[in-house]
Protein backbone atom coordinates (compact mmCIF):
# COMPACT_ATOMS: atom_id res chain seq x y z
CA UNK A 1 0.00 0.00 0.00
CA UNK A 2 1.22 3.46 -0.86
CA UNK A 3 1.63 5.97 1.99
CA UNK A 4 -1.10 8.62 1.90
CA UNK A 5 -1.56 11.79 3.95
CA UNK A 6 -5.19 12.96 4.01
CA UNK A 7 -6.67 15.83 6.02
CA UNK A 8 -10.39 16.21 6.70
CA UNK A 9 -11.31 19.84 7.33
CA UNK A 10 -14.49 21.86 7.51
CA UNK A 11 -17.29 23.30 9.57
CA UNK A 12 -18.07 22.23 13.12
CA UNK A 13 -20.80 19.60 13.05
CA UNK A 14 -20.13 18.65 9.41
CA UNK A 15 -19.23 15.08 10.41
CA UNK A 16 -15.42 15.14 10.37
CA UNK A 17 -14.91 13.37 13.69
CA UNK A 18 -17.68 10.83 12.99
CA UNK A 19 -16.07 10.09 9.65
CA UNK A 20 -12.66 9.66 11.31
CA UNK A 21 -14.18 7.16 13.77
CA UNK A 22 -15.49 5.08 10.85
CA UNK A 23 -12.24 5.27 8.88
CA UNK A 24 -10.11 4.13 11.82
CA UNK A 25 -11.81 0.73 11.56
CA UNK A 26 -10.66 0.30 7.96
CA UNK A 27 -7.62 -1.88 7.41
CA UNK A 28 -4.55 0.13 6.46
CA UNK A 29 -5.89 3.39 7.91
CA UNK A 30 -4.29 5.34 10.75
CA UNK A 31 -6.24 8.29 12.15
CA UNK A 32 -5.07 11.34 14.06
CA UNK A 33 -7.64 13.08 16.19
CA UNK A 34 -8.13 16.82 16.33
CA UNK A 35 -5.49 18.50 18.45
CA UNK A 36 -6.71 19.66 21.82
CA UNK A 37 -4.81 19.99 25.04
CA UNK A 38 -5.94 21.34 28.40
CA UNK A 39 -2.45 22.89 28.60
CA UNK A 40 -3.47 25.45 25.99
CA UNK A 41 -6.03 26.91 28.40
CA UNK A 42 -3.15 27.92 30.67
CA UNK A 43 -1.76 30.14 27.94
CA UNK A 44 -2.95 33.73 28.28
CA UNK A 45 -2.27 35.07 24.80
CA UNK A 46 -4.20 34.16 21.65
CA UNK A 47 -0.85 34.29 19.85
CA UNK A 48 0.66 31.71 22.24
CA UNK A 49 -2.37 29.44 21.79
CA UNK A 50 -2.21 29.51 18.00
CA UNK A 51 1.56 28.91 18.02
CA UNK A 52 0.94 25.93 20.31
CA UNK A 53 -1.55 24.45 17.84
CA UNK A 54 0.74 25.05 14.86
CA UNK A 55 3.60 23.30 16.66
CA UNK A 56 1.34 20.37 17.63
CA UNK A 57 0.29 19.90 13.99
CA UNK A 58 3.93 20.00 12.87
CA UNK A 59 4.71 17.35 15.50
CA UNK A 60 1.77 15.15 14.41
CA UNK A 61 2.80 15.35 10.75
CA UNK A 62 6.14 13.79 11.68
CA UNK A 63 4.28 10.71 12.95
CA UNK A 64 2.99 9.63 9.54
CA UNK A 65 3.25 5.88 9.16
CA UNK A 66 4.64 4.50 5.90
CA UNK A 67 2.50 2.23 3.74
CA UNK A 68 -0.70 3.36 5.47
CA UNK A 69 -3.48 5.84 4.76
CA UNK A 70 -2.89 8.54 7.39
CA UNK A 71 -6.08 10.56 7.99
CA UNK A 72 -6.03 13.73 10.11
CA UNK A 73 -9.06 15.32 11.77
CA UNK A 74 -8.21 18.95 11.00
CA UNK A 75 -4.77 20.40 10.41
CA UNK A 76 -3.18 23.73 9.51
CA UNK A 77 -6.14 25.10 7.55
CA UNK A 78 -8.31 24.89 10.67
CA UNK A 79 -5.81 26.96 12.63
CA UNK A 80 -5.87 29.59 9.90
CA UNK A 81 -9.69 29.44 9.67
CA UNK A 82 -10.07 29.77 13.43
CA UNK A 83 -7.76 32.78 13.71
CA UNK A 84 -9.43 34.35 10.64
CA UNK A 85 -12.92 33.97 12.14
CA UNK A 86 -11.81 35.26 15.55
CA UNK A 87 -10.04 38.26 14.02
CA UNK A 88 -12.86 39.13 11.63
CA UNK A 89 -15.29 39.20 14.56
CA UNK A 90 -12.87 41.01 16.90
CA UNK A 91 -12.97 38.13 19.36
CA UNK A 92 -9.20 38.00 19.87
CA UNK A 93 -6.10 40.11 20.22
CA UNK A 94 -5.75 42.49 17.29
CA UNK A 95 -3.84 41.18 14.28
CA UNK A 96 -4.06 37.48 15.21
CA UNK A 97 -4.91 36.21 11.74
CA UNK A 98 -2.14 38.18 10.00
CA UNK A 99 0.34 36.92 12.59
CA UNK A 100 -0.77 33.27 12.25
CA UNK A 101 -0.71 33.55 8.45
CA UNK A 102 2.83 34.96 8.53
CA UNK A 103 4.02 32.26 10.92
CA UNK A 104 2.36 29.54 8.83
CA UNK A 105 4.00 30.81 5.63
CA UNK A 106 7.40 30.93 7.38
CA UNK A 107 6.96 27.30 8.49
CA UNK A 108 6.00 26.30 4.92
CA UNK A 109 9.03 28.17 3.50
CA UNK A 110 11.49 26.50 5.89
CA UNK A 111 10.01 23.03 5.29
CA UNK A 112 8.55 22.51 8.76
CA UNK A 113 5.05 22.20 7.30
CA UNK A 114 4.43 19.43 4.81
CA UNK A 115 1.18 19.60 2.88
CA UNK A 116 -1.05 16.54 2.70
CA UNK A 117 -1.65 14.60 -0.50
CA UNK A 118 -5.32 15.59 -0.33
CA UNK A 119 -7.61 17.83 1.65
CA UNK A 120 -11.27 16.92 2.04
CA UNK A 121 -13.35 19.91 3.19
CA UNK A 122 -16.84 19.26 4.56
CA UNK A 123 -19.03 22.35 4.41
CA UNK A 124 -22.45 22.90 5.92
CA UNK A 125 -24.27 26.16 6.56
CA UNK A 126 -23.95 28.11 9.78
CA UNK A 127 -27.53 27.26 10.79
CA UNK A 128 -26.95 23.55 10.16
CA UNK A 129 -23.68 23.66 12.11
CA UNK A 130 -25.52 25.12 15.10
CA UNK A 131 -28.43 22.70 14.71
CA UNK A 132 -26.18 19.62 14.65
CA UNK A 133 -24.33 20.66 17.80
CA UNK A 134 -27.30 21.70 19.97
CA UNK A 135 -26.37 19.23 22.72
CA UNK A 136 -23.24 21.32 23.40
CA UNK A 137 -25.02 24.69 23.51
CA UNK A 138 -25.01 25.00 27.31
CA UNK A 139 -21.32 24.05 27.60
CA UNK A 140 -19.23 27.26 27.93
CA UNK A 141 -16.31 25.50 26.26
CA UNK A 142 -18.30 25.42 23.02
CA UNK A 143 -19.67 28.98 23.15
CA UNK A 144 -17.65 30.20 20.16
CA UNK A 145 -19.14 27.45 17.98
CA UNK A 146 -22.60 29.00 18.47
CA UNK A 147 -21.55 32.51 17.47
CA UNK A 148 -23.14 33.03 14.03
CA UNK A 149 -20.66 35.73 12.98
CA UNK A 150 -17.76 33.46 13.89
CA UNK A 151 -19.25 30.51 12.01
CA UNK A 152 -20.04 32.65 8.94
CA UNK A 153 -16.40 33.78 8.87
CA UNK A 154 -15.18 30.21 9.39
CA UNK A 155 -17.28 29.09 6.38
CA UNK A 156 -16.08 32.07 4.34
CA UNK A 157 -12.48 31.12 5.04
CA UNK A 158 -12.90 27.65 3.55
CA UNK A 159 -14.94 28.86 0.60
CA UNK A 160 -12.97 31.97 -0.35
CA UNK A 161 -9.80 32.60 1.65
CA UNK A 162 -8.26 29.11 1.88
CA UNK A 163 -7.49 29.12 -1.85
CA UNK A 164 -4.61 31.46 -1.04
CA UNK A 165 -2.95 28.57 0.81
CA UNK A 166 -4.13 25.66 -1.33
CA UNK A 167 -3.61 26.88 -4.92
CA UNK A 168 -1.42 23.96 -5.97
CA UNK A 169 -2.86 21.37 -3.60
CA UNK A 170 -5.45 18.66 -4.10
CA UNK A 171 -8.56 20.05 -2.36
CA UNK A 172 -11.92 18.29 -2.53
CA UNK A 173 -15.00 20.10 -1.20
CA UNK A 174 -18.15 18.24 -0.18
CA UNK A 175 -20.91 20.73 0.50
CA UNK A 176 -24.52 20.43 1.59
CA UNK A 177 -26.67 20.39 4.69
CA UNK A 178 -28.65 17.35 3.62
CA UNK A 179 -25.91 14.94 2.55
CA UNK A 180 -26.22 11.70 4.51
CA UNK A 181 -23.18 10.43 6.40
CA UNK A 182 -23.04 7.28 4.26
CA UNK A 183 -22.91 9.39 1.09
CA UNK A 184 -20.12 11.53 2.57
CA UNK A 185 -18.21 8.39 3.56
CA UNK A 186 -18.54 6.99 0.04
CA UNK A 187 -17.29 10.26 -1.48
CA UNK A 188 -14.37 10.48 0.93
CA UNK A 189 -13.27 6.89 0.33
CA UNK A 190 -13.46 7.49 -3.43
CA UNK A 191 -11.34 10.67 -3.04
CA UNK A 192 -8.78 8.81 -0.94
CA UNK A 193 -8.55 5.93 -3.42
CA UNK A 194 -8.16 8.07 -6.58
Amino acid sequence: MKTKHIVIEGMPGAGKTSLIEILKKEEGFVVYKETYSPEVELLTSDFEKERFYLMEEIRKNKEIILNKVNVFDRNFLSILAYSYALDRNRLCEKGLYDWVKKLYLEYVANGAIKHPDKYVVLLISTSESINRRKKYQSDPGYAIWFNEGFLDAFYDFYLNVATEFTKNLNVNVIEGDDIAQTAVLEKVVKIINT
